[in-house]
């Protein structure tokens, strides 16, 4: 399995053909010019949300207590959990906490299900999502670039979230 095209050195290759990211010469190149081409020509909020590596970021999301208190961890919504990590990401760099993607030599990485969503045809999704509404990336999106003009989060859990209300016993080893 290879990240290339999602590491922090090829920011704008998301979902580039394989061909081009293999060779990391080419695969350099094609990311700077993507990268000038976004700059010049989109807002600094759409830049700012390119560059964070939202792809199946929930599979390995580390951040500290206060990070996560601060951005009121996962949005609580009922809505298919679809792109709800990269909401999160997303709520922390609006409130400047920076991501740092490791090498992908060091990273963990998402087992792909054979029952998953990434097996499923284009009919079989849209079956999915009318039993079970989502949130679309287009409306992340909208929502991403004004947290990050903003600087401000979701705000969307109530106050008690995440057992807040809730009296745990801590243990210490």
């Amino acid at each position: 399995m290879n990240r290339v095209g999602l590491s922090n050195y090829y920011l704008h290759l998301t979902n580039a053909h394989p061909m081009l990211t293999k060779n990391k010469w080419v695969a350099r190149r094609v990311n700077y010019l993507v990268g000038l081409k976004r700059k010049w020509f989109n807002n600094e909020q759409e830049v700012n949300l390119w560059t964070l590596d939202t792809d199946a970021c929930g599979d390995f999301t580390l951040m500290s207590a206060q990070a996560w208190h601060d951005i009121q961890g996962y949005p609580e919504l009922d809505l298919y959990s679809i792109h709800i990590d990269s909401m999160g990401l997303i709520a922390a760099a609006a409130l400047g906490y920076k991501q740092i993607v490791f090498d992908e030599k060091a990273c963990t990485y998402h087992i792909d299900h054979a029952d998953g969503w990434a097996s499923m045809n284009p009919i079989e999704k849209v079956h999915f999502w009318h039993k079970k509404p989502g949130i679309g990336w287009d409306i992340v999106s909208q929502c991403g670039q004004y947290l990050l003009q903003h600087k401000t989060t979701y705000n969307l859990n109530p106050p008690n979230w995440g057992f807040a209300d809730t009296d745990l016993t801590e243990i210490v080893l």
